[in-house]
């Protein structure tokens, strides 16, 4: 499944992020959402929901493709500002919704800058959705 287009106005959320290091190779990201956890999987799992957030502010999501499955890939591609292009892929490792996605995350084009591989938990929380994403 791939989509193109433009991106969305400035995303909404709770205003809420905590970074943590729960060990010295780890880096963890968690949000509070005002949405409910199956919504915030979409927009994780979704290419024309992916494309309206994903990247800096004021980058340009230009293509994303996702094969949803264990094992399936998925592809990014976005502009900066200033014109640079960047590319960013993964594979899916576990897939458990709306409660937890795992897969891999590499830049295309800066092999150097290496591989990680990312999980990324939904919590119930009141009527919104805690997301941790851990790297």
């Amino acid at each position: 499944m791939e989509a193109k287009s433009e991106r969305a106005p400035i995303k909404k959320n709770s205003g809420t992020l905590k970074v943590t290091t729960p060990s010295d190779r780890e880096v963890a990201m968690t949000r509070v959402f005002d949405a409910p956890r199956h919504l915030v999987f979409k927009a994780w799992t979704t290419p024309e929901h992916m494309m309206r957030w994903w990247g800096p502010q004021g980058f340009t999501c230009l293509s994303c493709a996702i094969d949803l499955r264990v094992g399936g890939t998925w592809r990014l591609a976005m502009r900066s500002p200033a014109g640079v292009e960047d590319r960013q892929r993964g594979v899916f490792r576990e897939i458990v919704e709306p409660e937890r996605i795992v897969f891999t995350y590499a830049f295309e084009d800066f092999a150097e800058r290496g591989r990680a591989r990312t999980a990324g938990l939904l919590r119930p929380f009141l009527r919104q959705t805690s997301f941790q994403r851990i790297h």
